[in-house]
């Protein structure tokens, strides 16, 4: 009787979502992003099969739209690898400007939030090359994901950014000698002495400021995310959170 009820109640489950596809195939031609979100009320199989199609070849908005409402699909492989599949040609699209700011991550970002909010813990390794990404928004987007996927083969590479941002930002934060030549009749030593450039090429200050900014940008979230994953609340240098994970890791069965 039991099993009987269960088919029951899954035919209408099944109904219910055609019957939803078939009235967002007669509105999505007016407002494509209103008839999507009404769609996504209902959370089905078939409902999420026509969510994906809208994650490609669709404008920014309604990629973010579909992508939103496949996030709520939680622990679905299916919803996250769909997501996954196309992330990577979002996040080709994202960069840093002349100036170093961020710029067109928003749908890749998106992607990375619906996949950290599915949570699906296995599909976690496919999303690691993106905490290299030169886009910090991004790289920050992909640690939260991670973080929310909870797969301890995470930590490694968690812990290897957060090695990263806090030596760059250890090598810009530290006191040079300027090495310049002094200029023809000028005191000879007076140029060695430590201590900043006053006038440094430009680039190079730019590069310091980013390696401070990717720093204070990400740190918070890697300690976060690696917490959450190994259990434990303590904030760590990235060669100690080695150290520390080199002795409590889980072994492989």
């Amino acid at each position: 009787m039991k099993i009987l009820a269960l088919l029951f109640l899954a035919f209408q489950d099944d109904e219910a979502a055609k019957t939803k596809i078939a009235e967002f195939n007669k509105i999505k031609s007016k407002d494509l992003k209103a008839a999507l979100e009404e769609l996504g009320t209902l959370r089905h199989p078939r409902i999420l099969k026509e969510l994906k199609e809208h994650l490609k070849g669709q404008s920014d908005d309604i990629k973010v739209a579909a992508a939103k409402l496949i996030g709520k699909y939680k622990g679905d492989k299916d919803a996250a690898e769909a997501l996954i599949l196309v992330v990577g040609a979002e996040a080709a699209r994202a960069k840093k400007s002349e100036q170093g700011d961020d710029v067109d991550h928003l749908v890749a970002a998106t992607f990375l939030n619906a996949i950290g909010e599915i949570g699906h813990k296995e599909s976690a390794s496919k999303i690691h090359s993106q905490l290299e990404h030169v886009n910090t928004e991004l790289a920050k987007c992909a640690v939260v994901a991670l973080g929310e996927m909870g797969n301890p083969d995470s930590v490694e590479p968690l812990i290897r950014l957060l090695s990263e941002v806090q030596r760059g930002k250890q090598l810009a934060e530290a006191p040079r000698t300027n090495t310049v030549k002094p200029a023809p009749g000028s005191t000879p030593g007076m140029m060695k002495l430590p201590g900043r450039n006053a006038n440094p090429p430009p680039k190079e200050e730019k590069d310091m400021k980013q390696a401070i900014y990717r720093c204070n940008a990400l740190e918070p979230h890697l300690q976060s995310a690696i917490q959450k994953i190994t259990g434990d609340r303590e904030d760590r240098s990235g060669k100690d959170w080695s150290d520390w994970w080199a002795k409590n890791r889980p072994k492989k069965k």
